[in-house]
């Protein structure tokens, strides 16, 4: 019963926090990188009341030798040869007031991890910014149900 309750209380502040009924909402896949790469926002493994991106698409999934475009910039080098497909790229999502996500953005293009924020724009799209120290970055991200 107690298992029940804890889902029925997550499930409840995640209808809540993350898309109350009828209002738009971040969950779901958005292009970027001019649609060539898609990530997929979604309630964090471990974690319901945060919200994580994996990137779920690419145009050019694989190198020029056939294999799996690969984590190559990461500056851990024991990671160097995951696939990026796949790969968390937002982490530790949480409201921060007024429409705003505040966490964590990882690029691997750079390997660099970047303070970040996001929220829906006026005409829908989600509205990126990622940050370190006084240098940002903003993109405007697309909502797809295609792929790349």
């Amino acid at each position: 019963m107690h298992k029940l309750a804890t889902i029925l209380v997550t499930i409840s502040a995640l209808s809540g926090s993350v898309a109350n009924a009828g209002a738009p909402t971040v969950l779901g896949a958005w292009h970027y990188l001019g649609g060539r790469t898609i990530v997929t926002i979604a309630p964090c493994p471990g974690s319901p009341s945060q919200l994580c991106g994996a990137l779920t698409a690419l145009a050019k999934p694989l190198d020029a030798n056939g294999h799996a475009v690969v984590d190559s910039k990461n500056p851990n080098p024991a990671l160097r040869n995951r696939p990026i497909l796949g790969l968390n790229l937002l982490s530790g999502f949480t409201p921060a007031g007024g429409g705003v996500w505040a966490g964590k953005i990882y690029d691997p293009g750079s390997g660099n991890t970047f303070d970040s924020k996001f929220n829906l724009a006026a005409n829908a799209d989600l509205t990126v910014k990622g940050c370190i120290g006084i240098l940002c970055v903003t993109q405007d991200w697309t909502r797809t149900l295609t792929k790349p």
